[in-house]
């Protein structure tokens, strides 16, 4: 909200979209539009890319995107599915109590 703000940004939520100022144009963003058929106009970039594009002083816009379809949510990872170092006992030796006592290093 205080990015909107700060931006003068215009929701208008009929029309799905959000209106953001940019020197003398308005950058449009569209939301809930259907992509079935054709290529999203969305890239995904990878962290260090943005922070070379913000280096140069370009403009970076973060999105979420989440599942809100019960059955899309049961298709993904769950907690259940992380395996859990005391299901895999065998790995261990038996005579292992626990992590080791905290002691100086010397460099």
């Amino acid at each position: 909200m205080d990015w909107l703000r700060r931006h003068h940004a215009v929701i208008v939520c009929d029309e799905k979209l959000v209106r953001v100022p940019f020197g003398n144009e308005t950058l449009v963003f569209r939301g809930a539009e259907c992509y079935i058929g054709r290529e999203s106009r969305l890239t995904v970039i990878s962290c260090s890319k943005v922070q070379e594009y913000r280096a140069k002083g370009c403009h970076v816009f973060l999105a979420q995107i989440s599942a809100t379809k019960e059955d899309d949510k049961s298709k993904g990872k769950q907690v259940n599915d992380v395996p859990i170092v005391q299901d895999f006992s065998k790995v261990f030796h038996e005579n292992l109590p626990g992590l080791p006592p905290a002691r100086p290093v010397e460099f």
